[in-house]
């Protein structure tokens, strides 16, 4: 997938979406994130994500792991991806908010020239029902079995793509949508939606974007 297409896919996303360089510079805020923020690219765009999104002194800033140097960037920057979290983030008029983050890692030939883009939704709800916030296992991990899978119960995560599932989400990853993919494939919307909800369910994830972006780290696509 070209660069473009990736971009274009990060503008279109219905979560939150920003990305850094090698230095923590934002030069990617999309639509999604403002809402769910208050920030405005104009306003994000060329500064340190630490300085945004950790919010003004006196806020809590010690429960925000958005610091100069945090543990993503120090993985990101060894060609590494940390594990997906939970965290307080600060709206632009200094609210806090729970957010689930998926980082993904835009590796370059260059030295340091590769970007860390990070997908977020709000996880206020479940952080509320929780009440901790917990880290979830790496997309890169095989997950474990849940209790009754032995006794007949499906782990659909544990379960290969079909060919047809592959081709779905490589269509996906085309940034083709519900309609596309039905005309392509010669196949009913309905059942384009049954195989893109068995696709996320099986790579447990929770949006076709975080899908695309996981089986691309994995060079599935």
């Amino acid at each position: 997938m070209e660069m473009e297409d990736v971009l274009g896919l990060l503008h279109a996303s219905p979560d939150g979406v920003y990305g850094v360089d090698m230095n923590q510079r934002v030069f990617l805020w999309n639509q999604a994130a403002e809402q769910l923020l208050g920030w405005k690219a104009s306003e994000v765009v060329g500064k340190a994500c630490y300085q945004v999104l950790a919010g003004p002194a006196g806020t809590g800033r010690e429960l925000s792991p958005c610091v100069q140097s945090c543990l993503s960037i120090q993985l990101a920057r060894r060609g590494k991806v940390a594990p997906a979290q939970r965290f307080l983030a600060y709206t632009r008029s200094g609210t806090p908010k729970w957010v689930s983050v998926t980082h993904v890692l835009i590796p370059s030939v260059v030295e340091d020239a590769g970007a860390l883009v990070h997908i977020f939704h709000d996880a206020g709800a479940q952080a509320r029902e929780n009440g901790t916030v917990r880290q979830v296992v790496s997309a890169t991990e095989t997950p474990a079995a849940p209790a009754g899978a032995m006794d007949g119960e499906t782990d659909h995560r544990a379960e290969p793509l079909t060919p047809r599932e592959l081709e779905v989400l490589r269509l996906m990853g085309q940034g083709a949508g519900t309609q596309s993919i039905a005309g392509k494939l010669v196949i009913a919307v309905p059942t384009v939606r049954n195989h893109v909800q068995r696709v996320l369910a099986k790579l447990d994830v929770h949006t076709r974007l975080e899908a695309v972006a996981l089986t691309s780290r994995r060079r599935l696509l």
